[in-house]
């Protein structure tokens, strides 16, 4: 699941306590590591189905459940890595001066308190996106952390991803902070 943001990438981690049970010839189950790792030892060769159990305290993620693997010959090896995307969001829609939908705004989202000693200030990692016709737009699968949306109504520029206008929360807040599986609409 996202973890947290390194150079211009969210870093993802694992996730840890998820019950793994592996069914197939034998049936066994385990719990993920503090790292999301796991691992069956002496299966006697067969096809097996690896499923997943998601607590309900992690109903925040969303993933694929269910993997089929075939151990072919004895002493055979596989692994099954299961990816969990964070249901987290900020969303919103983009007004013109008018009140009206601005269409192809581009937005770029920041972490709000990243600082790279190497880059200097103002350099932060983060991604962005245009609005649809409706104005509206949406970053999701983030980590938990603090956020700044930028907004520029004339697209990316060479040197100035956006223009000096910040989207703002209920609170009249540029900086939008989003809990683990937290959704943030109308920021």
């Amino acid at each position: 699941m996202p973890t947290e943001w390194t150079e211009w990438a969210i870093t993802y981690g694992g996730v840890s306590e998820v019950r793994v049970t592996v069914q197939g010839p034998v049936t066994q189950s385990t719990i993920t590591d503090t790292q999301g790792q796991y691992g069956f030892a002496n299966l006697p060769w067969g096809t097996y189905t690896v499923h997943v159990d998601v607590p309900p305290a992690k109903s925040f993620l969303r993933m694929r459940t269910s993997k089929p693997i075939s151990l072919a010959v004895e002493r055979a090896c596989a692994e099954v890595s299961f990816v969990a995307q964070s249901r987290s969001r900020i969303a919103g829609i983009v007004l013109d001066e008018r009140g009206e939908p601005a269409r192809n705004a581009f937005l770029k989202l920041e972490p709000a308190d990243y600082f790279d000693p190497a880059q200097g200030p103002g350099i932060a990692p983060g991604f962005g996106v245009s609005t649809d016709t409706s104005g509206r737009y949406a970053f999701d699968n983030l980590p938990p952390g603090r956020y700044i949306v930028g907004v520029n109504t004339i697209g990316p520029t060479p040197g100035s991803p956006y223009a000096e206008a910040y989207a703002v929360t209920a609170d009249n807040d540029n900086v939008v902070s989003l809990a683990v599986g937290e959704r943030v609409a109308d920021c």
